[in-house]
């Protein structure tokens, strides 16, 4: 579209409407405008109103108070008619608009670190008041222990590689610490580097469903306890150590006595409560290296990693039976249930995972064709 020849200068109403200015102009300021500068010319003229002298594209915006010191009109002063300068001021505003408005946190950075300019969203995630200044170094911000690494990453921008890596944020001592991704990215004019733009993402969202999906695949949603997937890899994990070391572990396998009992009776919310405190139950009564999984329905592991003899592992199996003695208090009802178990030490009755839960898998059998409420070891040691 043509460009029309304007006059030096232009007033407008609060509402954005012609006041007074040489014949020719159009009727309110935003006709001048293409479709994809209107957002841009809005936030000018808003900013205007508010008493802030702000550029826009080819023109300045001046808001002009009355004898009451409120803002009535606005004057635009024309900077230039030269098309091309009028191309240059269009693609800064537009650049400085991305800056200013951009999602996430922007700032630019000197090569000695010190804080040139910030956008909106860092002024808000940095808990910045309007105009406050952020001080001499932006690494100030970071938690203490986190600086080493940013700086380090900053050393390595300044030599040309942009650099992304995870920090914590420290906006300030009433604000909880912030979870964040900086990418510095090297800024030149010409060849000369002239400074570092630091763009943070706050990422504790993105830590909450990472958390989230982790505990989904690796533990039970109604116990809280590992699940089949983990407790396979901490047996993996025990039996490298086993080996590395020349270490026995125990294997151990509980099944609950009764259980079905109690979901026939009581109904499965009943069973459900009675697993959580099961868990509970047994949980204060393992050591913190030990690992305690739900495998699925009533049937619960235990790796006992801190084992000498295999006499620890029966001496671990009766305080877990003698647990039970006492009810489960449950919707006012006293519910009993008992413990099976059976137990495989390693290296007696394995050394590879299928082995020692194949071992540990049939000791439960044994204990439960015993007559239940027992625990049994897989076959002579």
């Amino acid at each position: 579209m043509e460009r029309e020849e304007q006059p030096s200068f232009s007033y407008f109403d609060i509402d954005g409407y012609l006041v007074d200015a040489t014949p020719g102009v159009a009727k309110h300021f935003l006709d001048r405008f293409e479709p994809d500068d209107l957002n841009l010319a809005r936030r000018a003229f808003a900013r205007a109103l508010s008493g802030e002298p702000v550029g826009v594209l080819d023109a300045y915006l001046i808001g002009i108070p009355d004898e009451s010191g409120t803002i009535r009109r606005v004057l635009q002063v024309f900077e230039t008619r030269d098309p091309v300068a009028f191309s240059i001021r269009a693609e800064r505003e537009r650049f400085r608009s991305f800056f200013i408005h951009n999602v996430d946190s922007i700032a630019f950075l000197g090569i000695d670190g010190s804080v040139i300019r910030t956008n909106l969203m860092f002024e808000e995630m940095f808990a910045m008041s309007p105009g406050e200044e952020i001080g001499d170094s932006w690494f100030d911000f970071l938690e203490p222990n986190m600086r080493t690494e940013a700086r380090d990453a900053f050393s390595q921008a300044l030599v040309g590689e942009a650099q992304e890596f995870d920090s914590v944020l420290r906006a300030s001592e009433e604000l909880p610490p912030i979870p964040i991704r900086v990418r510095f990215t090297p800024l030149f004019m010409e060849v000369e580097l002239i400074g570092i733009s630091a763009v943070v993402k706050n990422i504790a969202a993105e830590r909450v469903a990472r958390q989230h999906m982790h505990n989904l695949a690796f533990y039970d949603p109604l116990t809280k306890l590992p699940n089949r997937s983990l407790f396979e890899d901490r047996l993996t994990q025990t039996i490298a150590a086993a080996k590395r070391y020349n270490r026995p572990f125990g294997l151990l396998f509980l099944d609950l006595d009764g259980f079905k009992s109690i979901n026939d009776l009581h109904g499965h919310a009943a069973g459900d409560a009675v697993l959580r405190a099961f868990g509970e139950r047994t949980g204060a009564i393992l050591r913190e290296s030990d690992t305690f999984a739900r495998l699925g329905g009533d049937e619960f592991a235990v790796l006992q990693e801190l084992l000498r003899i295999p006499e620890d592992a029966e001496a671990l199996s009766g305080k877990l039976i003698e647990a039970l003695e006492k009810p489960f208090p449950i919707d006012g009802e006293a519910l009993h249930v008992g413990l099976s178990i059976g137990i495989a030490v390693y290296p007696w009755h394995g050394i590879t995972e299928a082995s020692l839960l194949d071992a540990a898998d049939k000791a439960l059998y044994e204990a439960k064709s015993a007559g239940k409420n027992t625990f049994r070891f897989a076959g002579p040691f």
